[in-house]
């Protein structure tokens, strides 16, 4: 089943491939079914995303439903050095320009919203990096049950009414 475009999973998607894109030296994909039980396999890092939840704005319509959701992300970033080219303060500013201002379709630019230390373990550290971004949810339509419109009549135009012929179905 495809993945629908303004979803988060699609977000997600989109991320993954840049990140696999820009960081090559890097095992790239998503957070973890069971955190408690993953083990860093390679031998540099890992940048592992997960969707951190939505916010929904109010209703922009008096008809269908229409709101700004916002979707934020987390990057966690799992490496076996601290400091250097490879460490997570390099990684981590690289990952912020990877992702600052990205807009897959059907979102705005991801902004970075925080990034900090998450811990420490046998020399293998932990920080998190959090963006988020905005698309549009519309109220999934239903299918039209009644007849279909075939005339459509303005009363009191400028000129008298104004009546509109829609070609019916054949």
């Amino acid at each position: 089943m495809p993945i629908a475009p303004n979803t988060y999973e699609a977000l997600e998607d989109a991320v993954l491939e840049r990140l696999a894109a820009r960081f090559p030296h890097l095992r790239v994909e998503r957070y973890p079914d069971n955190p408690e039980g993953y083990h860093l396999k390679h031998p540099k890092g890992a940048l592992l995303t997960r969707y951190a939840g939505s916010r929904y704005g109010a209703p922009e319509s008096l008809g269908i439903i229409v709101q700004e959701r916002r979707i934020d992300l987390e990057i966690t970033l799992f490496l076996r050095s601290l400091h250097g080219k490879e460490g997570i303060g390099a990684v981590l500013e690289a990952v912020r320009r990877a992702l600052t201002g990205f807009a897959p379709p059907a979102f705005g630019g991801l902004i970075p919203r925080a990034d900090g230390f998450q811990g420490e373990g046998n020399g293998k550290w932990r920080y998190a990096m959090d963006f988020s971004t905005t698309t549009t949810v519309v109220q999934a339509g239903e299918p039209e049950t009644g007849a279909p419109v075939t005339k459509i009549t303005v009363k009191g135009g400028q000129n008298g009414d104004i009546a509109i012929q829609v070609p019916g179905p054949d």
